[in-house]
């Protein structure tokens, strides 16, 4: 309600804030009578609406309208996506102004790729980290190597990249990449691409319908991005530079998935997830295109079931729906496991390398308590008895 604005009217003295009601003045009041009091109520009002805009503070977001350029990238990728073989979708990069505008990137991308690797060889644990990331699993296996007959393409953007390192993360380095360097004339990949509109519901709607549910479920999609697929005819606008060691000639490469950094990264995976696989596979798998649809925030699901049976039909749909689609559901970060906890009860189920560790917190009204804590683990359900005493 504060919007930070002060007025101060000296030391000792009473100050203003301005807040959405209007201006709120606080603070002392010299007085020679120590029980004497002051009332201030002037208030100047500048709207007709203050009162309709208090109760907004507190009411659920509404859906905003699209704007011509949102709905330019929605018909965009209506028009353009496409769905392959082997059940992945095709997308194309939604450019509002053609992308002949970008002139020259890669000599920039050289020089930043060379201080990177000046860096990190000072830094032996994190380069080693970072060959196994880009060099192996994302380059590598998210990319196309160019042939040498094809460097230094004009009609192309060379991304620069970089390293950050999260403690709090499945994935401790994570490769980001620079799609808003300037060219040579001065526009960017960023600047051309349009952003795309919201297609998931708010967190708010979300949050509301998870805590109804009597069985929670909760799970992530493991690099949503990289599910996803960029047309052959828009990769060479997403060129990299790598080498594993400073002897070897500088390579380069063409990501071929949707790609960190780019501006609407957010909206072709969210749009692919919500708005295309779910509605493409509703017939097939109802509760599951459903739960798509409502609970997913990003690539974070908070759904849910009355019964068990629905609980284990919704997972099993959630799991086989995605990997139609080319994506694999997992729990915070260990792969295949799906948790399911009976509410009022919290159960918090951790994997380690050799074992499953279950921490579980209950009521402490009660003196002894059952509790079957259910699992989707590697396509397999596993049931457990909980049991727990309080002395």
């Amino acid at each position: 309600m504060l919007k930070g604005q002060s007025l101060s009217l000296g030391d000792s003295k009473p100050f203003e804030v301005r807040s959405d009601l209007g201006w709120i003045v606080a603070g002392n009041v010299p007085s020679e009578e120590m029980f004497s009091s002051i009332a201030v109520n002037s208030i100047q009002v500048v709207t007709e609406n203050l009162v309709s805009n208090f109760w907004k503070l507190d009411s659920v977001p509404e859906a905003s309208l699209l704007t011509s350029e949102e709905r330019a990238c929605e018909d965009h990728f209506i028009e353009t996506h496409v769905r392959n073989e082997d059940g992945r979708y095709v997308v194309r990069l939604p450019f509002h102004s053609p992308p002949s505008k970008l002139g020259d990137s890669r000599e920039s991308a050289i020089r930043r790729f060379k201080s990177l690797e000046h860096s990190l060889i000072k830094k032996p644990a994190i380069y080693s980290q970072y060959r196994l990331y880009a060099g192996i699993f994302n380059f590598r296996a998210y990319g196309t190597c160019s042939p040498k007959n094809d460097y230094a393409k004009k009609e192309a953007y060379y991304l620069s990249h970089h390293a950050v390192l999260r403690d709090s993360s499945t994935t401790k380095l994570r490769v980001v990449f620079d799609a808003s360097a300037k060219s040579t004339t001065g526009h960017s990949l960023n600047d051309l691409l349009m952003v795309g509109p919201r297609v998931q519901r708010d967190v708010y709607p979300i949050l509301l319908s998870f805590r109804t549910f009597q069985i929670a479920v909760c799970a992530d999609l493991e690099k949503m991005f990289r599910q996803i697929k960029i047309s052959s005819e828009d990769t060479n606008w997403q060129r990299i530079l790598w080498r594993d060691n400073p002897k070897e000639p500088v390579k380069e490469y063409r990501l071929t998935t949707v790609t960190y950094g780019t501006s609407c990264a957010p909206y072709l995976s969210t749009r692919t997830l919500t708005r295309t696989l779910a509605l493409d596979e509703r017939e097939r798998y109802p509760l599951a295109s459903f739960a798509t649809l409502h609970h997913f925030y990003v690539d974070d699901l908070l759904s849910g079931a009355v019964t068990e049976k629905e609980a284990v039909e919704l997972v099993w749909q959630l799991k086989e729906m995605m990997r139609k689609g080319g994506f694999n559901l997992r729990n915070d970060g260990y792969k295949g496991l799906l948790l399911i906890w009976s509410k009022p009860w919290h159960i918090c189920c951790h994997v380690g390398s050799k074992c499953l560790n279950i921490i579980a917190s209950f009521p402490q009204d009660i003196l002894t308590c059952q509790f079957r804590l259910i699992m989707h683990w590697f396509c397999q359900t596993i049931q457990c008895q909980l049991v727990a005493s309080y002395r």
